[in-house]
């Protein structure tokens, strides 16, 4: 719990208050030594005294009574201040491990219980079975037909959800289904409980599995998911704080997790998260990163939106994500040539654009994207880790020792996943360098 209180200034408020009733001349110099709303109240009232006999007087009074209602109701300055700002405080959201859904509770207790009464993981699953706008009744029908019935609809709606924003594996699918579990009690008496599972159906490997046995990653997406549905359709604002999420993510989980919050978060309320992940950071919105450094013990801790921090310790997820980014944007042309070094990338892209500016000259199609890798034993590792589903042509000199594991890398699954991998060996002395550009 927490209190604060507004500072204002009630003397600008009454003056402003004053400004608005246009009084007749003789009014507003009354008022101009009015500085509080208790004093303008009483001067209300001391107008009401002459209303019999002034009728001035008593149309004075009713605006200033009207207005004073209006402003405050039936509370002083600081409590009307207050009730008009309170709306726009916005409530915080902290979202833990804790707070991930449990495979099993008892569905009685989830439904009629007040939300005060019920721990994280139960509020959790309690904003689950909201998001797919089950129907208590239904879901506690003694009738299996109409119970299940419900589930189903439920796991429908649940599955479509989900998969809007897990790319991983599309083939999944939640199955909620409520069991009966008969428990002892103290005095000797037994009671049968519902109790609602979540299991999740996985079409990839023909199983279903716990909620609770699989990856740390899927339960806290998709408990994340759950949990976050309620506050989605609060009116009150909401601030979302987030302490290193994602971290039992893929990176394209992590990916998906920003998609989520960009396409569903953003538009409702405002997400604050702290990372060390580069994938959590989107090089194309740095303007929202702000950078913590810890200044030692004089300074303390500092938070900056200079992203241009000399703290190498902070800047690395920058550069991881920078790095990433600039290496997946090399491959942006439907065809791409893998070269050694920069030397071999300006020769060929000088004498291609030479070639094209005369006239029926071949030169190097406007489809090829020249990408140079550094060396000819970063080649095979480099077209492994991002040439899968593109078309790759490595052009390299044959007398260069090294291009053996080029051509032996070939038939390995790397390769055969790859959409087009050519690999050309230049087997004829090419003209001196010198040559070529005396011409």
């Amino acid at each position: 719990m927490y209190s604060a209180t507004p500072k204002h200034d009630e003397q600008v408020a009454v003056r402003n208050c004053i400004a608005s009733l246009k009084l007749a001349k003789k009014f507003s110099d009354q008022t101009k030594g009015v500085k509080m709303f208790e004093e303008l109240k009483a001067y209300a009232e001391e107008l009401a005294k002459k209303k019999a006999e002034d009728e001035e007087s008593g149309k004075a009074n009713e605006r200033i009574v009207s207005a004073l209602r209006s402003l405050l109701g039936d509370k002083d300055f600081s409590g009307a201040t207050w009730e008009t700002i309170q709306p726009q405080i916005p409530e915080f959201f902290y979202f833990h491990e804790y707070s991930t859904l449990p495979y099993s509770v008892t569905i009685g207790e989830l439904l009629q219980r007040k939300p005060e009464g019920l721990d994280d993981g139960q509020l959790t699953a309690r904003a689950l079975l909201q998001l797919a706008a089950a129907d208590d009744e239904y879901l506690l029908n003694p009738n299996y037909e109409r119970r299940k019935r419900e589930l189903e609809n439920v796991a429908n709606a649940l599955t479509d959800y989900v998969l809007q924003y897990w790319s991983q594996n599309p083939e999944l699918r939640v199955q909620p289904d409520i069991t009966q579990k008969t428990v002892s009690h103290p005095q000797g008496q037994q009671s049968v409980l519902d109790e609602l599972k979540i299991r999740i159906w996985d079409q990839r490997h023909s199983l279903s599995l716990p909620f609770n046995e699989h990856s740390t990653g899927f339960q806290w997406f998709f408990s994340f998911l759950a949990a976050f549905s309620e506050y989605g359709r609060r009116k009150t604002p909401v601030v979302i704080l987030l302490d290193e999420p994602a971290l039992g993510l893929h990176a394209r989980a992590q990916a998906d997790f920003l998609r989520f919050i960009d396409e569903r978060l953003a538009a409702k309320c405002q997400v604050i998260y702290t990372t060390h992940s580069p994938f959590m950071i989107q090089p194309s919105k740095l303007e929202r990163v702000r950078i913590v450094e810890d200044k030692g013990r004089e300074h303390r801790a500092k938070v900056s939106q200079d992203v241009l921090s000399t703290d190498r310790d902070t800047l690395f997820p920058l550069q991881g994500a920078l790095g990433h980014d600039l290496v997946q944007h090399l491959f942006i042309a439907p065809h791409n040539l893998i070269v050694e070094g920069t030397s071999d990338y300006t020769y060929m892209r000088v004498i291609s654009d030479f070639l094209k500016a005369q006239t029926g000259r071949a030169y190097l199609d406007d489809r090829w994207s020249l990408v140079p890798v550094g060396g000819i034993d970063l080649i095979p590792t480099f077209v492994a880790l991002l040439g899968h589903h593109l078309n790759v042509t490595v052009i390299v000199d044959s007398r260069k020792g090294g291009y053996q594991r080029l051509t032996n890398c070939r038939p390995t699954a790397f390769y055969r996943n790859s959409e087009s991998f050519r690999l050309e060996l230049l087997r004829e002395p090419l003209l001196q360098t010198a040559k070529i550009f005396s011409r």
